[in-house]
C-alpha cells in the first residue's frame, strides 16, 4: 500500500485518464486528496463506488475541463473548497443524501447542467445553508422581502439559480410541469 503522501497527486496532470469508475478501496481510505486528479483534461466520467470515500478535498478535480458525469458514493458527506473549480461544464452531478457539506467555492468557474439529488427536509436546510454562503444570503433575502413566497417557492428559486431546468425541478421536488410553470409565474408576480 502506498503511503498517504502520494494519494495527493496520484493521477495529477494524467492527459490519457478518461473514466474513473472504481479504485481500490485502499486508495480512498482516506478520501479523494487534494489535487488527485489536477489538471485531467481529458477525464470525462467519474462514478465513485467505493463505501470508504466520504470526502472529496481540496483541487481533487480542479482543472478537469471535460469532466461531463460525476457519481458521488452513497457515503459521501463533504465536498471541499475547490474540489470541481475550473471544471468547465458538468452536465450531471449526482449528490447523495448524505452530502452534508459542499464548500462555497466546490464548484467555483464550473457550471452545472444537471444536479440529480435526493435528501430529507434536514438535507435540504443544509442545502439552503450552503447556498446562501455562496449567494450572499439569497435565499434569506427573498424570504425577507417577498414572504408569501413558500418554502418549496424557494427551493424551486434555488434549483432554478443552479441553471436546472423544470424537467429537472420537477423530479428534484415531485411536481407536475404545470405546477411547476404556475409557481414560476406566481413568483414574477410577487
Amino acid at each position: 500500500m502506498l503511503n498517504k503522501e502520494c494519494y495527493y497527486i496520484m493521477f495529477s496532470g494524467c492527459s490519457n485518464l478518461i473514466k474513473v469508475s472504481q479504485l481500490p478501496a485502499t486508495t480512498l481510505a482516506w478520501g479523494c486528496y487534494g489535487q488527485m486528479f489536477y489538471n485531467c483534461i481529458n477525464l470525462k466520467e467519474v462514478i465513485f463506488v467505493s463505501e470508504n470515500l466520504s470526502k472529496i478535498l481540496s483541487d481533487s478535480f480542479n482543472g478537469c475541463i471535460s469532466l461531463d458525469v460525476v457519481r458521488l458514493p452513497d457515503n459521501c458527506v463533504y465536498i471541499s473548497s475547490r474540489s470541481f473549480a475550473n471544471c468547465g461544464e458538468i452536465s450531471e452531478l449526482y449528490i447523495p443524501f448524505s452530502m452534508t457539506s459542499i464548500s462555497s467555492q466546490a464548484f467555483d468557474e464550473t457550471s452545472i447542467k444537471k444536479i440529480i439529488y435526493s435528501g430529507t427536509e434536514e438535507q435540504w436546510q443544509n442545502f439552503f445553508i450552503e447556498f446562501n454562503g455562496c449567494y450572499g444570503d439569497l435565499l434569506i433575502h427573498l424570504q425577507q422581502d417577498y414572504p408569501r413566497l413558500t418554502n418549496t417557492d424557494i427551493q424551486a428559486l434555488a434549483l432554478y439559480i443552479l441553471g436546472l431546468d423544470n424537467a429537472d425541478i420537477c423530479l428534484l421536488l415531485g411536481l407536475t410541469q404545470r405546477t411547476i410553470w404556475s409557481r414560476r409565474m406566481r413568483i414574477k408576480d410577487r
